[in-house]
C-alpha cells in the first residue's frame, strides 16, 4: 500500500482532537492502543465517579471525585496527545488510519456503544443524574439541585413508605417527577387539616412544610378520588379539597405519591395514583446544588450552594 509523508502532526490538532473525544488525538498522532486506552480509561473512570457520587457520603469528597477525577482524565490524554504529536516533529508516516473519515467513523462508534451500552449499563446498576426544576419537594429537594437516583425494576415490593422515588409522569409520559411514597398498595389514606392519615392513624411527617395554612383550595381535578372513596363518605356530595380529602384505598400496583411542599405540590392527589411501571427508582443523593434565582452573576458557579452538595435524600 502506497502511504505518503508528513513532516509532523499538529500539537494542537492533537489536542483538539483529544477534546472531542480522549484517544483520537493518539489517533491522529499513530499511536493506535494508547487511543484506545484513552477512551476505555475515561469510560472506567466516568463509571467510578458516578459510584461515588451516588453512594459515598461527605460533600467535599464525592464532589471532587465526581467532577474532579473524569476532566482530570479529559486533560490529562489532552496533555498525552499533545507530547505524542510533538514526538513526530522530525517526520511521521502517515498510517492507514490517518484519515479524517476514520475519526468520524470512531467517534460515531463510541457515541453509539455509549448510548446504546453504556449509558443503559450506568443507568441500570450504578445510578443516574436527573435534575429538579420546582420548589414542590422543599425542604427535602430544592430547586436547582442535582441530584441520583439508583434505577430499579419498575415494582412497588421493595418500596417503603416514606421512599423518595423517580417515576414517569402520570400526565406527561416523556417527564420524569420525583415524590414521596405515601401509600402502598391496599393502604386507605386521607388527610385532615393537613395531617396525613394512613390505615387510619396520623402521620408525623417531618420532612414536609405548609406555607399557605390559612387558604384550602378546591380543585375539580381532586374528583377523580370518587371512585376510590371507601367508608360512608357519599361520592355524589364528594368535595375534595388540598388538605381534606378521602379516604381512599390504593389499587394494587400503584402508589400513592404527595410532595413535601405539601402547599405548592401537583401530585397524585390531583391526577391520581402511579402505576409500577412508571416507577424509575429510589433518589440517593444531591450531587451538586445552586440558587437558580440568585441575581449573581452565573449563578451556576457563583450561587451554589456548598452545604447542600453530598446531602443524603431519606
Amino acid at each position: 500500500m502506497e502511504v505518503s509523508v508528513d513532516t509532523h502532526r499538529r500539537p494542537a490538532g492533537a489536542v483538539l482532537l483529544s477534546l472531542v473525544l480522549p484517544g483520537l488525538g493518539h489517533l491522529y498522532s499513530g499511536e493506535l492502543r494508547t487511543a484506545w486506552r484513552a477512551a476505555l480509561l475515561l469510560a472506567v473512570v466516568v463509571l467510578a465517579a458516578v459510584a461515588c457520587g451516588a453512594y459515598l457520603p461527605g460533600a467535599a469528597l464525592n464532589t471532587a471525585i465526581l467532577f474532579g477525577a473524569p476532566i482530570a482524565v479529559w486533560v490529562g490524554v489532552a496533555v498525552s496527545a499533545y507530547r505524542a504529536a510533538k514526538r513526530t516533529a522530525d517526520g511521521y508516516q502517515l498510517k492507514p488510519f490517518n484519515r479524517w473519515w476514520v475519526y468520524a467513523l470512531v467517534a460515531g462508534l463510541y457515541v453509539l456503544v455509549d448510548q446504546t451500552a453504556y449509558r443503559p449499563f450506568v443507568y441500570s446498576f450504578v445510578a443516574r443524574g436527573y435534575r429538579f426544576p420546582s420548589t414542590s419537594m422543599e425542604p427535602t429537594l430544592l430547586a436547582g439541585e442535582y441530584f441520583f437516583v439508583k434505577h430499579t425494576p419498575s415494582s412497588v415490593a421493595d418500596l417503603r413508605r416514606g421512599d423518595l422515588v423517580a417515576f414517569n409522569s402520570v400526565t406527561q409520559k416523556t417527564v420524569s417527577i420525583v415524590k414521596r411514597v405515601a401509600g402502598l398498595p391496599t393502604d386507605t389514606l386521607q388527610m385532615r387539616g393537613d395531617t396525613l392519615i394512613l390505615n387510619g392513624a396520623p402521620q408525623t411527617e417531618p420532612y414536609t412544610q405548609h406555607i399557605d395554612p390559612h387558604q384550602d383550595p378546591r380543585d375539580p381535578e381532586m374528583m377523580w378520588q370518587a371512585t376510590s372513596l371507601v367508608g360512608t363518605v357519599d361520592r355524589l356530595t364528594y368535595s375534595p379539597s388540598r388538605s381534606n380529602w378521602g379516604p381512599i384505598v390504593v389499587p394494587p400496583d400503584h402508589i400513592f405519591a404527595l410532595g413535601d411542599n405539601r402547599h405548592n405540590s401537583y401530585d397524585s392527589r390531583y391526577w391520581g395514583f402511579v402505576p409500577a411501571r412508571n416507577i424509575r427508582g429510589r433518589a440517593l443523593r444531591v450531587y451538586f446544588s445552586y440558587d437558580p434565582d440568585s441575581w449573581r452573576a452565573l449563578p451556576f458557579l457563583t450561587a451554589i450552594r456548598w452545604h447542600r452538595l453530598g446531602k443524603a435524600l431519606q
